[in-house]
Order: C-alpha cells, then structure tokens, then sequence
C-alpha cells in the first residue's frame, strides 16, 4: 500500500499549525494530559496534519498507555507511512490451511489495520465460522471499519469457508475520524471523550486502506463500502442490504450505536450474531444496546470477549 500524503497548503494547517505548537510546548513542559486536550482540537477539524498523531502517541507513552501510543502510531502511519506488504502477506497466508494457524497468521496480518484486540479478532471469525457451518443466511455488515482489518478478516474467512457463495461484506465508516461525541459518550472512570484523547475526529484512515487490507485474503471484491455518518448511509443502504448473519458495531458512541440497532436489528437473520466493540469501555454504547433490548422486549445473553468486546445471538423469535 502506497502512503497516502495530505497537502500541506490547505487553509485547516494555518488553524492547526498554532495548536500543533501548543501541544508540543506543553509537551516539553511535561503536561501530556493538556497537549492531548489541544490535539483532540486538532483532530477535531477531520482533516489529516502530519505529525498530530505522532504527537499523541508520545503523550499516551508518556502517561503510560502503551495500547492507545500504539494505535496512535498506526493512525499516523495509515495517512503518512510506507508500505506493509500485501502481495508476500497474502501468500504466506493462503500457505497454511489449517484453521488455527491460518487464523493465527490473518490476525497478524491484519494487525496494521484495525484497533481490534486480538481476543475480538478471534471473536469476529468464530462467528463468522458459525455462520458458514450452521448455513446463516445473510450478509455481514460493520458500522466503524476504521482502516478495515477486520474488514478485510470477515470475506477472507467467507471465501474460506463458503468459496461457493461467501457474503458480501458492507463497510461503514466516516473515513475522516470519529464524529463528535454526545454528553453520554464517557469512559471508565466518568472521563469524557474529548478528554481521553480519543473524541471526534480519531480512528481515521483512508478509504483505500479498506480495499488494501481485503487484498491480502484475495477478498477485495466482497466489500461494499458505504463512506458518511450512519445517520445518513444506513438509512439509504438498509433495504440494499437484505438480510445480516453478523453484524458487527464498532461506532463508539451512543447516537452511532443506537442509529446502527434501530436500523439494522430488523433485517437480523434469527440465530444471526452481533458483536460490539466498545460495550465495556463507552458508557454511551454500553446505554445504546441495553436501553435498545430493553425497549423492544428482546431477551439475549450478551457474552464477555474481553474488557469492552461482547457478542450476543439473535433470538430465533427476533422483534
């Protein structure tokens, strides 16, 4: 994959450029907490600025959070790095047929592109495994596809398991960061998401990264990618969908979350599969699902990945 590099011209690097300043000044005074305050403003504008992810990745090394430090440097290398490698990747992957080694080579694989543990990512393929054996019908749908590494993990398990008629794979995304966040949109510990250094404009990635990622499993051709706001794509592509074997939501907030239940739990194939992203972690999707179950009568057990992941099965009567 080719870097994909951002003019420096445009009339947003005379707003950022002060802000970048900022955020390094108090860097060098060792305030990380308020650099990543005046980098959230930045990210804000959904605009890419090279080095504004750098930025925050030092900040979250400096106050010890080595995963989001992490996830910040891919960020910034989605829109500004080099190359990963996709053709040697791929046949190294179609080499190895067994299933645990083949998951355990994709997972690694895929890692550049997605913010996914690899607990979830295990997660989403298991069920998307039982939907190929136990003949799920319907296509699988992710709201919040960030650079696309699970994306790209659902076709090649599909084509894998079911080469015959695997699904379609329908991708949502903004594609310029997260949309901002509502006053429910808190994580553990009550902090807001413009303070935790991962409000509006965070997660993005060029829409290309989608495509780059899916052609490591030869998959490209099973996405159907939707780029806007849930509010506005979903509505639009619902009745184009059909019917969902898995679903997977991955939009963080309250608003995202529950635009993505009212519009796609309908077209849920029973014994389908759900599986949320940030239902331990974001107080306001963790409200979305449970106000949205509790609303519809809906009876489910929603089983734990890990700290924030969980999956739940449709119920065979779904409402």
């Amino acid at each position: 994959m080719s870097a994909l590099r951002v003019p420096s011209d445009r009339p947003s690097d005379h707003i950022a450029g002060p802000l970048l300043d900022e955020a390094r000044g108090l860097c060098c005074a060792g305030d990380f907490d308020g650099a990543l305050r005046v980098l959230a403003r930045i990210k804000a504008q959904q605009t890419p600025i090279p080095g504004v992810d750098a930025l925050r990745s030092q900040c979250f090394e400096a106050l010890g959070d080595a995963s989001s430090a992490e996830q910040a440097r891919r960020e910034e290398a989605r829109w500004f790095g080099a190359s990963t490698g996709v053709v040697a990747a791929r046949r190294e992957l179609l080499e190895h047929t067994d299933d645990e080694t083949w998951l355990a080579r994709a997972i690694a694989s895929v890692r550049p592109w997605t913010m996914l543990s690899e607990r979830r990512l295990a997660s989403l393929h298991a069920l998307a495994l039982r939907t190929a054996r136990e003949s799920i019908a319907g296509d699988y749908v992710e709201c919040g596809v960030a650079a696309g590494g699970s994306s790209a993990l659902l076709p090649g398990c599909a084509t894998r398991h079911t080469p015959a008629a695997p699904p379609r794979v329908w991708c949502f995304d903004t594609f310029s960061g997260m949309p901002a966040p509502g006053p429910e949109d808190t994580a553990l510990g009550g902090v807001n998401a413009n303070d935790s250094g991962w409000g509006a404009g965070t997660c993005s990635a060029p829409e290309e990264c989608v495509v780059h990622a899916a052609a490591l499993f030869g998959a490209a051709d099973r996405l159907w990618v939707r780029k806007g706001l849930f509010q506005d794509t979903l509505p639009r592509a619902a009745a184009e969908i059909g019917a969902i074997a898995l679903l997977h939501l991955d939009g963080d907030w309250y608003d995202s979350t529950r635009c993505c239940l009212e519009h796609l739990w309908h077209r849920m194939t029973p014994g389908g599969f759900v599986q949320i992203d940030d239902y331990g972690h974001w107080n306001g999707c963790r409200r979305a699902v449970d106000e949205f179950v509790q609303a519809h009568g809906i009876t489910v057990a929603i089983e734990r990945i890990d700290y924030t992941g969980v999956w739940l099965r449709v119920p065979e009567c779904r409402r």
